[in-house]
């Protein structure tokens, strides 16, 4: 026998010992799917679109969630005249909720800045507060307040020697309390400069929005609180 017969007959048997194995892992699979779908479905064509969906399904979820909150357009959207106004913003899994607070006005209870984020334009900072509150909504709602009517307020209510927050005073405090017994106020739907759906990129403008809002309630409830 010829070296090339040897080398052939080798390669022979080397192929048939691969088929081998290809076959029990074949059958392996197959016990495995027969467990997992059904025996009398297996390799029927329901069961492959079924499989198929399954993976599809499976690729969905393993995907992040995009997200364009980081674009020019949002960004300026959101931090425009940071230097003129006071920047906040709020998130939410609803459209409807975001709606009515344009429309309505932001309620919040006593503490403002439990739902309420302050943000400047220091991209770094708002990198970390958006992954921070991104869990409670793809919804950005933008609160802007008029930093003369701001400081304003500040200067009124240190005269007054009281110790009172900013957003109670430019707010409406409702007759109801939280599941904490907290006082609840209003802030008006002026001060909403509208939201952002973070991972579509769509902007909604707040028709009623006008930072530099004032009212003679401001100083009334300075009296008053």
């Amino acid at each position: 026998m010829t070296s090339e017969l040897i080398i052939i007959s080798v390669l022979l048997i080397y192929i048939g010992f691969l088929h081998y194995q290809l076959h029990k892992k074949n059958q392996f699979l197959e016990k495995l799917l027969k467990k997992q779908i059904g025996e009398d479905s297996i390799l029927s064509s329901e069961t492959i679109e079924t499989i198929v969906h399954k993976i599809k399904e499976a690729q969905k979820e393993a995907q992040p969630n995009q997200n364009k909150i980081f674009e020019d357009n949002i960004q300026n959207f959101i931090l425009k005249d940071e230097d003129k106004q006071v920047l906040y913003v709020h998130y939410t899994k609803n459209k409807e909720v975001a709606e009515k607070i344009c429309n309505e006005g932001f309620i919040f209870a006593e503490s403002f800045h439990k739902t309420a984020e302050l943000v400047t334009n220091d991209k770094l900072d708002f990198v970390y507060k958006h992954y921070l509150r991104r869990q409670f909504g793809k919804y950005v709602v933008v609160l802007a307040i008029g930093k003369e009517i701001f400081n304003h307020y500040i200067n009124e209510i240190k005269q007054s020697n009281k110790i009172l927050n900013i957003e109670q005073v430019i707010s409406t405090k409702l007759h109801e309390s939280d599941d904490n017994t907290e006082d609840v106020y209003k802030l008006p739907n002026a001060f909403i400069k509208g939201y952002v759906n973070s991972e579509t990129g769509e902007i909604f403008e707040n028709s009623n929005f006008n930072p530099q809002y004032n009212s003679p309630d401001f100083m009334k409830n300075i009296l008053a609180l």
